[in-house]
């Protein structure tokens, strides 16, 4: 039951951060192109599996 609770509040958490996101690139104009977003997070995924790899 505690992790229902839990999963549901970082649930409501993240979609607060992703409608102030919305909310902010609105207002500003200043909008990340998506190939930029896929770039980067491929690169932080490629990092965090090497890492990975030497803890083992």
């Amino acid at each position: 039951m505690r992790e229902q609770v839990i999963r549901r509040q970082l649930r409501q958490e993240f979609v607060a951060r992703g409608l102030a996101s919305r909310d902010e690139a609105r207002q500003t104009g200043d909008y990340a192109e998506a190939a930029a977003a896929h770039a980067e997070l491929r690169g932080m995924l490629t990092k965090a599996k090497a890492a990975k790899g030497r803890r083992r």
